[in-house]
């Protein structure tokens, strides 16, 4: 995710869109250590590196998320709804055949992006 957020000069919901791609290419890359983490409970006790990194990763999350004005009374909302859609998608390459059948991952996971209405902070306008 920082790879991708860091190589990423756009607007808000570019970056969005830059750390949903960096979550996905983690699990294309290291798809072993993705299913592990996610089949750890939740009481796992994990190395120092590891939990340093998991910790980078939601920083960068909430530092792309806080760029859009939050949903009224759920300030972590958008963070969980980000983190959702970059999971699912994610969980679904791996374990649903076909689900990029026609290799349009990046065009659909943008455009479902692009749909939500989101508001960044810098101008006060919704995006999508």
């Amino acid at each position: 995710m920082r790879r991708e957020f860091d190589a990423c000069d756009g607007t808000p919901i570019d970056k969005l869109k830059a750390i949903c791609r960096g979550y996905v290419m983690f699990s294309r890359e290291e798809p072993a250590l993705f299913r592990l983490i996610l089949a750890a409970k939740s009481d796992t006790h994990w190395t120092d590196e590891v939990t340093a990194a998991s910790s980078q990763s939601y920083g960068v999350l909430s530092e792309v998320c806080a760029q859009f004005e939050p949903p009224e009374d759920y300030p972590k909302l958008l963070e969980k709804m980000i983190w959702s859609l970059a999971h699912g998608w994610a969980t679904l390459e791996h374990s649903a055949p076909g689900f990029d059948e026609n290799g349009n991952g990046w065009n659909e996971l943008n455009a479902i992006l692009d749909a939500i209405h989101l508001t960044p902070k810098e101008t006060g306008h919704p995006v999508g």
